[in-house]
């Protein structure tokens, strides 16, 4: 479980300490938290510890990697991607895997996921059935407007964006259950 928690950790400390630019703060919690997580996996004892121990010591790696390049090309950007996004994208998405496997593996809560894993499994669907599927939706029925005068604040921002990306989701975890795949 403290595994869990750390790995999930991760996600927030790397997001809100990049994006605010607090950089010799974020890559020492980091780092701290790092150690943390080699306390907790260092004697990993069955198959499926040590597949634990094994993804985080690759989190750990991507991470420090994107962040010993952050200063590189300006700082961390998503748009015109940099290689320290690309680093540290990679070390969180290890993270992700592994409380994403601890939840369905140990706590046998598939089912609480299964939105996530039918969405994951068509993901190409799921990328552009944004733009070419639920933003023309939402345009005919004419919510669209409704929603962007509703999202004048940036909670309300957030929500709207909850809620075409949970239309999306569901959309894409329809098409994989009816087998329509979009492989490219």
């Amino acid at each position: 479980m403290a595994v869990a928690a750390l790995m999930l950790a991760f996600i927030p400390v790397l997001l809100a300490g990049l994006k605010s630019r607090w950089l010799p703060g974020t890559p020492l919690v980091v780092f701290g938290m790092c150690l943390a997580g080699w306390l907790l996996v260092k004697s990993a004892a069955t198959p499926t510890e040590r597949l634990y121990k094994s993804l985080f010591l690759w989190a750990v790696y991507w991470m420090a990697l994107g962040l010993f390049l952050e200063p590189y090309e300006g700082g961390i950007k998503k748009d015109r991607a940099t290689v320290s996004y690309y680093f540290v994208s990679v070390g969180l998405a290890h993270c992700a895997v592994i409380v994403l496997s601890i939840v369905i593996d140990i706590f046998n809560r598939r089912r609480w996921l299964q939105l996530f894993i039918q969405t994951g499994q068509n993901p190409m669907i799921a990328y552009a059935g944004v733009n070419n599927f639920i933003a023309p939706l939402l345009a005919l029925t004419g919510l669209a407007g409704v929603l962007k005068q509703w999202a004048a604040s940036p909670w309300r921002g957030f929500w709207r964006g909850a809620l075409v990306t949970l239309l999306m989701g569901l959309a894409a975890s329809y098409l994989t259950r009816k087998r329509v795949f979009w492989r490219t």
